[in-house]
């Protein structure tokens, strides 16, 4: 019997056997973690459902808390409305609470409650620190409103510190008038100085080198025996 002729494997099954050896390893891993695997995804997907469901739910919110207080806001009464929006503001969430307060201190401003506009100011500014220095200047102007200048004065010197120029002439500004008829005329000069170091008072350098002309002449003639 002739013998047969040895096979030589071709090129084709060598690169089926040397896949298939690679890819043993693999395949078993992932029949041994198939249930694992499985799992992993489905709480993938529900994962990804959960967060849509929440921001679902989370926008559903925030367009209700946005109609409670716009139904507060559209109260004529202003007293009521005022009332309504201290209520609001107990629970009222976060992202509502700025826009709140401002409504709460115009309100009262309306009213002419000073103490209440004072107070939704330090709240404001609390609230929010790049606020912080008009939260100052309101709290002073309604102090200022109650007659409390010495306090007012004490509040624009709370927030003083490394103003930018244009905040720095209403600062100032509000500090002279404050300051001399609290009778600090030590205080308001100091401020009519500031004012005139200021670029942006420079429109009105004669108005106030006049008024410190007119204070210094005060201070002496008080200092006169």
């Amino acid at each position: 019997m002739a013998a047969h002729p040895k096979q030589t494997p071709s090129v084709l099954s060598t690169l089926q056997s040397e896949v298939a050896s690679e890819a043993s390893p693999m395949l078993q891993f992932l029949v041994r973690h198939a249930r694992t695997i499985v799992i992993g995804i489905l709480l993938f997907i529900a994962a990804i459902g959960g967060y849509w469901i929440h921001l679902w739910q989370a926008d559903k919110q925030k367009a209700a808390d946005a109609r409670e207080l716009g139904a507060i806001l559209a109260i004529s009464d202003t007293g009521q409305r005022v009332s309504k929006l201290e209520a609001y503001l107990v629970s009222s969430p976060q992202s509502l609470k700025a826009t709140a307060w401002f409504a709460l201190m115009e309100s009262a401003r309306q009213l002419q409650d000073y103490p209440r506009v004072h107070d939704a100011w330090q709240a404001i500014g609390a609230l929010d620190p790049s606020l912080k220095v008009p939260a100052g200047m309101g709290m002073a102007s309604a102090l200022a409103m109650q007659n409390k200048y010495t306090e007012a004065l004490a509040a624009l010197d709370s927030v003083s510190a490394g103003l930018n120029q244009g905040d720095a002439l209403i600062v100032n500004t509000q500090a002279a008038l404050y300051a001399e008829v609290a009778g600090d005329y030590d205080r308001a000069l100091a401020a009519y100085d500031a004012l005139l170091k200021l670029p942006e008072a420079m429109p009105e350098v004669t108005l106030w080198t006049q008024k410190k002309a007119a204070l210094e002449r005060k201070k002496a003639g008080t200092a006169t025996p």
